[in-house]
């Protein structure tokens, strides 16, 4: 796996996990705005936009970051109608489907890597 094939999955991960950790124990902390502002703008939809193997990063950022905003508004938006509106309940949501995107990634990436690569130099399990 290249190093850029990290990048996404390790960004999401490590983000989505700290802005989740400092939801839940650093209530008052402006380390959390500043965690959540870095997750939320930028990871739900970068877990998924990869996916799409376009070929300009910029272009990748920028629907990631549509992604991201328009993901957490429909999420948001169905929470409030289904009567189950909780502000914990809707990030963590958006932390699971983030970190499902992000093992998606490495699948995807494990995938091609056993179908280019002879059995010679395919990486070990």
């Amino acid at each position: 796996m290249k190093r850029t094939n990290w990048f996404w999955p390790i960004w999401i991960g490590v983000t989505g996990l700290l802005c989740g950790l400092l939801y839940q124990f650093a209530p008052a902390s402006p380390l959390r705005l500043l965690a959540a502002l870095l997750f939320l703008l930028v990871s739900p939809g970068m877990s998924l936009i990869p996916l799409l193997r376009l070929s300009d990063w910029m272009h990748e950022l920028m629907l990631g970051i549509a992604l991201s905003l328009t993901l957490e508004a429909l999420l948001a938006a169905a929470a409030l109608y289904a009567g189950a509106w909780h502000p914990g309940a809707v990030l963590w949501s958006l932390i699971g489907l983030s970190l499902s995107g992000a093992a998606l990634q490495l699948w995807q990436v494990r995938r091609t890597i056993r179908k280019v690569l002879p059995a010679s130099q395919k990486e070990p399990v």
